[in-house]
């Protein structure tokens, strides 16, 4: 099974910045980087389950601004384990390229006092 891998080009041209980057707009870039695999639907789904516990929740379009302020297209996958913490993964795919955009915990819906 081949490992996640890691797009470092934007590490590489970023990597001397510390803070967020002003596009003269009052938009600010933040250099990040993010994990991606040539693998299979399946394999992302497998891997995020077996690593995090999480199901697919929600899928759509939509796109990833990139540092040079052109959008980056693609499909978009929410994963989510409604357990105890409540963590989460959001995916996107690129042409042939899945990458685990973000991560976290505490997901809940933004309706106080709803659940699951």
């Amino acid at each position: 099974m081949k490992k996640l891998l890691v797009i470092l080009s934007s590490c590489l041209i970023f990597s001397s910045q510390v803070s967020a980057q002003s596009s003269g707009k009052g938009t600010q870039f933040l250099p990040t980087l993010i994990q991606c695999t040539s693998e299979s639907k399946e394999f992302m789904d497998k891997f995020v389950k077996e690593n995090f516990g999480e199901i697919p929740f929600l899928e759509g379009s939509g796109n990833v601004i990139m540092p040079n302020g052109l959008a980056a297209p693609g499909e978009f996958a929410v994963y989510l384990d409604p357990g105890k913490d409540a963590s989460f993964t959001i995916t996107m795919t690129f042409g042939p390229a899945r990458c685990v955009v973000m991560n976290g915990t505490g997901m809940k819906l933004a309706v106080p006092g709803k659940t699951f």
